[in-house]
């Protein structure tokens, strides 16, 4: 076995420039993930009493892309030459779309109907980074580094997220294991340590 086939350690991917700034956009993104899935279901329940009815369309809307966008996504990403610059995109364009909710809250006139579409499209431009996201993850990372580098995009941002306080078992835990498989499952990258998180 050569020197170039052996997988290198988590802490030497991240002494490389390249992976280093895919690395730490990706967590950034990702922790942006995790914060809208807490924030708009219970932006639902705050402003306008979602109950168990309406947060299903809510997360129906939100999941509906993966099911119906999937491959189409993947087919134009492909033809694609850039694929940074797609997940720039669909990042950016989730931002905006993000930052309608907080406008149509203060405004006093947001309801389901509005949280339903803002969530399809947020769920519309995730299904283009998260393909967008696999194609460069392979052109950065050598197939020998592929799982020191999964552990290291997938498992960080989660942890960033809940917590060191959040223990298994914990109501906490309880509650954010279904939506945290449901986003470990679309990445289709997850790492044993964060879908089990």
């Amino acid at each position: 076995m050569t020197t170039d086939a052996l997988p290198k350690p988590a802490a030497a991917l991240l002494r490389e420039r390249v992976f280093r700034h895919y690395w730490s956009a990706h967590v950034v993104s990702m922790v942006g993930d995790q914060i809208s899935l807490i924030a708009i279901p219970l932006l639902a329940v705050l402003t306008i009493g979602a109950g168990a009815a309406e947060m299903g369309y809510l997360t129906a809307a939100a999941l509906l892309p993966n099911l119906f966008l999937s491959l189409l996504a993947g087919a134009w990403v492909d033809r694609q030459g850039y694929k940074r610059k797609v997940m720039i995109g669909a990042d950016l364009g989730r931002a905006a779309l993000l930052l309608v909710v907080p406008v149509l809250a203060f405004a006093g006139v947001l309801d389901l109907l509005h949280l339903c579409v803002l969530s399809f499209a947020i769920g519309t431009l995730t299904v283009f980074y998260e393909v967008a996201d696999g194609s460069l993850f392979a052109s950065v990372v050598r197939r020998p580094d592929y799982i020191a580098a999964n552990s290291l995009t997938n498992g960080a941002p989660g942890h960033v997220v809940r917590g060191r306080s959040e223990r298994p078992g914990s109501p906490w835990s309880r509650a954010r294991s279904a939506p945290s498989t449901t986003v470990c499952g679309r990445s289709g990258r997850c790492s044993a340590g964060s879908s089990a998180s």
